[in-house]
């Protein structure tokens, strides 16, 4: 097993990234500099669940149908998507979500230390 610049086992952070939602997305994406596949985990929690966070926030507002139907729904599927990217990224799996998965893979990969000519 791999570690990482910050001597956890690869499959292990990238797991963590996942735990808290978009906010532990955000603190390995910032904590871990070297690691891709931690990184592409990282980026995918954070645009994910902030987007479904985003989602859930403008069901509040819509009184009765937001509130009974797609707020529940929404509730249930974050659920569900954490449960499934926490399991299989523990067994070392690397999930590509539809739109989520190809944004954090291009934004993964983006050398930070590339020179500016």
């Amino acid at each position: 097993m791999e570690k990482t610049s910050l001597g956890i086992d690869e499959n292990f952070e990238a797991t963590l990234c996942y735990l808290l939602g978009w906010m532990s997305g955000l603190f390995f994406f910032f904590a871990e500099q070297e690691n891709k596949t931690v990184r592409f985990h990282a980026l995918q929690s954070l645009f994910l669940f902030l987007f479904l966070n985003l989602l859930m926030g403008i069901a509040m507002l819509i009184p009765f149908v937001g509130w009974f139907f797609l707020l529940p729904q929404l509730f249930l599927g974050y659920i569900v998507l954490w449960f499934f990217l926490v399991v299989h990224t523990y067994q070392g799996r690397k999930i590509y979500l539809p739109f989520f998965g190809q944004l954090a893979e291009k934004h993964s990969s983006e050398n930070k230390t590339a020179e500016h000519p």
